[in-house]
């Protein structure tokens, strides 16, 4: 097996100590769970932050099913502790335990089709098989309380609705997030006319309306379904247009300066990797959501 490059060390690790941005989840442990792999790997990567620069942001971008309420509970607490604002980047999904640490982010923004999902979680830690439930229940509903206690405390809503309401899975929309008081916002989608000129071109061009009937046609047979339509309304979308968008075609450079990369598992936690050079065959860049202007 090849040794890991820093490349590969940013991509399963989701650590960029350089822009102070922790992609949250291990892609080689547990994806975007909750679990105390992937939260340790984020507290890890906060303290080496905020002690090098303790008034500099930093930003937590994280997809979630939820995971571990101890876990979440946890970096929540580090969160509270930090002295660097926390910013928070959600999309997807953030449901159950990654609510929790969402609400406690000092900024929290959601892209917009995120869904939410609260309700009364579980322990992961908890064994449900052991003779004495009694014990489990109770730690059960303390760790309900207190989830529910830190959403009254982060959002508009008081405690006892959130007692009542997360007795079943509530499932949100990114604007009533922000509605709630959950989320102090949306991420507002690039205006992207002038990235897609060819495919405005492409679409303006409609096909022979004879065609498009009998492509219709074909296509409702195919999935065994009845009737069709009875009048096809060609739509051609309007693009807005960001004079700032534009595309840049000269050639990437080979080398890729890679900063402070954080340390494999295995190592102690605060080794930390020297700087050095990795060389991207095609290299991709991405865009931060975040910066708005």
């Amino acid at each position: 097996m090849s040794e890991k490059t820093d490349i590969d060390e940013i991509i399963s690790r989701g650590i960029d100590l350089k822009n102070r941005r922790i992609h949250f989840g291990l892609m080689e442990e547990d994806g975007s769970d909750i679990s105390w792999h992937s939260v340790e790997a984020a507290i890890r990567a906060m303290l080496k932050m905020s002690t090098e620069y303790p008034k500099k942001p930093i930003e937590i971008y994280m997809s979630s099913t939820g995971g571990d309420t101890y876990e979440a509970l946890r970096l929540y607490d580090a969160i509270q502790a930090s002295p660097c604002q926390i910013k928070f980047f959600g999309s997807g999904q953030i449901m159950s335990a990654a609510v929790i640490i969402m609400v406690g982010c000092d900024e929290r923004w959601l892209t917009p089709n995120t869904t939410i999902m609260n309700h009364n979680g579980s322990a992961d830690g908890i064994d449900h098989t052991i003779t004495d439930r009694e014990i489990d229940t109770e730690e059960l509903k303390r760790l309900t309380d207190r989830t529910n206690m830190i959403l009254a405390d982060n959002s508009r809503f008081p405690l006892d609705f959130w007692s009542g309401i997360g007795q079943r899975d509530l499932y949100l929309t990114a604007n009533e997030a922000v509605m709630m008081g959950l989320v102090e916002g949306i991420l507002e989608p690039k205006k992207r006319g002038n990235l897609r000129k060819v495919r405005s071109h492409t679409l303006a061009k409609v096909p022979d309306n004879k065609e498009l009937t009998k492509l219709v046609k074909n296509l409702y047979k195919r999935v065994h379904k009845g009737g069709t339509l009875t009048k096809i309304e060609i739509h051609i979308p309007k693009e807005e247009f960001d004079n700032s968008l534009t595309i840049d075609t000269s050639p990437v450079p080979e080398e890729v300066e890679i900063n402070n990369i954080i340390s494999s598992k295995n190592e102690d936690a605060t080794a930390v990797k020297e700087t050095s050079n990795a060389k991207i065959v095609q290299p991709v860049q991405s865009t931060d959501p975040s910066k708005k202007t």
